[in-house]
């Protein structure tokens, strides 16, 4: 409840900026398309720490990797997003990374986009996936919400959480 009040985030963990990184990390190298993406943002790093899971302003966001992980009981899939560029998205990873020279340290998510078509019969939240669109980088503060993705028969539809402070 403090942290709450106080608009102030207690955790355990790596913090970078306002985000907490959270559990073990593992260093290993950039994978081809995320030294791509990383090229592209002028950023070479040789080595990236790869986290399960990322508190931003209160909500916990987890990699897709988080439910092969044994060691945690995974009860929802926190690994859909929607961004502040009204994009959607699948986190591939959480890292943090020292990119050299005079910058300090970042950390962000690496993130499968979706293509979307929408409006979805009258309801302009929800949006069907068409396909996989480029894999991106994004820092924690452009994460705007969680997203809810399901299956109907044999398409996929994606949405924002309506309420990412629920806990039922």
């Amino acid at each position: 409840m403090e942290a709450i009040l106080s608009g102030e985030e207690t955790q355990h963990g790596d913090r970078v900026g306002k985000a907490w990184l959270v559990g073990k990390s593992v260093c290993r190298a950039p994978h081809p398309t995320e030294q791509e993406v990383l090229q592209e943002m002028g950023v070479a790093c040789a080595t990236l720490d790869d986290f399960f899971r990322i508190r931003i302003n209160f909500m916990e966001c987890r990699s897709e990797k988080y439910a092969l992980n044994e060691d945690d009981d995974v009860r929802s899939d926190n690994s859909h997003i929607y961004t502040k560029a009204d994009q959607f998205g699948t986190i591939t990873s959480i890292v943090k990374f020292a990119p050299g020279g005079e910058r300090p340290t970042e950390c962000g998510l690496f993130v499968q986009t979706h293509n979307v078509l929408s409006p979805t019969v009258n309801a302009n939240h929800i949006g069907k996936i068409t396909g996989p669109g480029p894999v991106i980088f994004i820092r924690p503060e452009e994460v705007r919400n969680l997203a809810i993705k399901c299956s109907i028969l044999s398409d996929s539809y994606i949405m924002p959480m309506a309420n990412n402070f629920e806990i039922d």
